[in-house]
């Protein structure tokens, strides 16, 4: 089911965690709320499954208001019809697998002949057939994520919530849950709004990112959009690493802008909303670290063209992240992932960027 949220605002007191928040959610989406601690994700996440009451504000769900601050209307959490998943994944370890999953439908007194055939399909869906008569802490931290999931979309919701629930994984099974994740969400067909501080959890889940900063949000895009084309230099630095640089636009060139930069570079770029910013403006550049091709040293420096020395390389597997320090001792990031040529520390190298990556940003923004 689609959701709706108008004017949303939440506070403690004086302190306000949530302010004047809009956004509609469409039916099957997957959503992800990424910001930093203290920006009022979670916040918003457990104002839409009732565990939070706004101080002003509406949110509809299917076309049901569930919450309207104006009417002193706020429906209790087990009348929402909405699954959560937790951090903790708050699994009973004296129940089995198929205990845990079917409780909800138990208390709800749903027969036993379809209780058993829904708990089975669930288990099947992600992942975990066969394992139903296990005792629950008997479990690894994957399957017991899987098991949470599965206690929520038993029950069949309108929506699910789920509140960073891999971050208690290790690296390597966090990222094959993601994509199981991501396969079970469209199999459901469940609208999911996923609440995260992981940029590359966020890239690798959400149909659409929403990043929030101090209770609002800043940028709302799909991912490639939104870390191709960032609004403001907030949200390129905190979607993934970029190397920011502060300068004052010099030249106005085909499709975009010449920067000369506070520590004497220079550089072409573009703007990713397209407004192109006048001559004299004060701005931001930012540049990611995959789209800096290093070359061996050779010609003069110039706009996109940098001299410097490589002062540290680390290999990856997939990708070789180097530290530069351009000649005029800034220090440029730099992740090659290609790979073709290795450059050891102490190699002069010349660092190359295509301007249609180079993202030149309002300061204001």
């Amino acid at each position: 089911m689609d959701i709706k949220i108008e004017d949303l605002t939440i506070a403690y007191g004086d302190a306000v965690a949530v302010k004047e928040l809009n956004l509609t959610i469409d039916d099957g989406e997957f959503l992800v709320l990424l910001g930093p601690s203290g920006c009022g994700k979670t916040t918003t996440m457990r104002c839409i499954g009732g565990l939070e009451q706004a101080a002003s504000g509406r949110i509809t769900v299917g076309g049901r208001v569930v919450a309207d601050a104006s009417r002193g209307l706020h429906v209790p959490a087990n009348k929402r019809n909405i699954g959560m998943v937790f951090q903790s994944y708050a699994i009973w370890p004296h129940m089995t697998v198929e205990q845990n999953v079917g409780y909800s439908l138990k208390i709800r007194r749903v027969p036993k002949d379809e209780l058993r055939r829904r708990v089975g399909e669930t288990l099947d869906l992600v992942g975990l057939s066969g394992l139903g008569s296990r005792g629950a802490s008997k479990l690894s931290g994957g399957q017991m994520q899987r098991v949470a999931l599965a206690r929520s979309l038993v029950m069949q919701p309108n929506v699910l919530l789920l509140d960073e629930p891999l971050s208690n994984l290790d690296a390597k099974l966090r990222d094959h849950l993601r994509l199981e994740l991501k396969a079970i969400q469209r199999e459901a067909g469940v609208t999911s709004i996923f609440v995260t501080h992981d940029q590359r959890e966020a890239l690798a889940l959400a149909d659409r990112i929403a990043i929030m900063r101090e209770g609002r949000i800043v940028q709302l895009d799909v991912p490639r959009s939104m870390y191709l084309g960032p609004s403001s230099p907030f949200v390129a630095d905190f979607l993934g690493a970029t190397n920011i640089f502060p300068g004052a636009v010099s030249a106005k060139v085909k499709d975009g802008v010449e920067v000369g930069l506070d520590n004497g570079s220079s550089v072409v770029g573009k703007t990713s909303e397209g407004k192109l910013p006048g001559v004299g403006d004060q701005v931001i550049v930012a540049i990611r670290p995959e789209s800096v091709v290093l070359e061996r040293a050779s010609g003069t420096p110039g706009p996109n063209r940098w001299l410097g020395t490589v002062q540290v390389g680390s290999f990856l597997g997939t990708t070789v992240l180097y530290r530069v320090q351009l000649e005029n001792g800034v220090i440029l990031e730099v992740a090659d992932t290609q790979a073709k040529e290795e450059f050891p520390a102490g190699t002069p190298v010349t660092a190359v960027m295509n301007p249609d990556s180079v993202v030149v940003l309002d300061t204001a923004a």
